[in-house]
């Protein structure tokens, strides 16, 4: 019998640059639910929000992605948080790896001393990302 032996890498959250960002989505980003998964890049009105972008990786692979946006409130030295999109790869999705990724991207933007966030928000349609958020 072959024994298995977990790979280093194992699991990492980490930046994730535009262009695998945008590779990832226009690959894993569609669903059954609702087509198409829309991103910060469809937006054309966030010219002022900066992404936040990180990845789940499991041996080496990127597995999901999450960005949220981050805009500065005029006015004041703080900022609003919108979880702007996740996407799973379609062959890993209902493992809970959403919710995890959603956790730590929020925990490692909170800790990122270029913000002070006092608002974190969501227009989520997918109902797989509203049941998440429910249970967060």
């Amino acid at each position: 019998m072959e024994t298995l032996v977990a790979r280093p890498e194992g699991v990492a959250f980490a930046p994730v640059s535009e262009a695998d960002f945008r590779d990832f989505a226009r690959k894993h980003g569609t669903s059954e639910e609702v087509g198409r998964i829309g991103t910060y890049l469809d937006d054309k009105g966030a010219e002022t929000a900066e992404p936040y972008r990180i990845g789940l990786f499991g041996c080496g692979k990127l597995c999901a992605i999450a960005c949220c946006t981050i805009i500065q409130y005029k006015n004041a030295e703080t900022h609003a948080c919108k979880l702007d999109s996740i996407i799973v790869d379609g062959d890993l999705r209902r493992r809970g790896l959403a919710g995890g990724l959603v956790c730590q991207s929020f925990l490692l933007m909170l800790d990122d001393p270029r913000y002070d966030v006092t608002k974190i928000y969501s227009y989520a349609v997918h109902p797989a990302t509203i049941r998440m958020l429910h249970r967060l």
